[in-house]
């Protein structure tokens, strides 16, 4: 008899649903921390999503990469953000591990109706790039309001 240790960590498919890819099953198996390593997102950026009652913010994890050589732009729907990795010239030696990424990227979100994509702020302190994407005006919440007795 084989026993496969379920690691919910290691799955590929998409969440809510109950069918396990190849790959699923042999990441259990083989007990890697993650399948994604192999494949697209490995190559992408970390974002933190955050919600309040203002505004979404995204939070991309850029470490190494400078504000020249990053580009944000909204077209419709659609907010897209990219990213050069500048390339250093006269590097040496062979790298033996890499966990982290260092290559160009570009992630794209489709914005709900809610958000006032003209109003948009991006700002890069630290390695975090920080977007404010501000609700629109219509969709905020409002204050309680007293109706006095006649």
């Amino acid at each position: 008899m084989t026993i496969l240790k379920f690691r919910p960590e290691n799955r590929s498919s998409q969440p809510g649903t109950s069918l396990l890819t190849f790959s699923d099953i042999m990441n259990d198996f083989f007990g890697y921390r993650n399948g994604l390593e192999s494949n697209q997102y490995a190559e992408r950026p970390k974002v933190n999503i955050i919600e309040d009652k203002e505004e979404f913010r995204l939070e991309f994890a850029l470490a190494g990469y400078a504000k020249e050589n990053i580009k944000i732009e909204v077209e419709n729907d659609l907010l897209k953000v990219s990213g050069k990795y500048p390339v250093k010239e006269g590097q040496s030696g062979e790298q033996k591990t890499s966990e982290f990424m260092k290559n160009d990227f570009e992630r794209k979100f489709i914005l709900p109706e809610t958000i006032e994509s003209d109003s948009i702020k991006a700002n890069m302190e630290n390695g975090i790039l920080t977007l404010q994407l501000p609700l629109k005006e219509a969709v905020k919440p409002k204050p309680a309001k007293n109706i006095d007795i006649q």
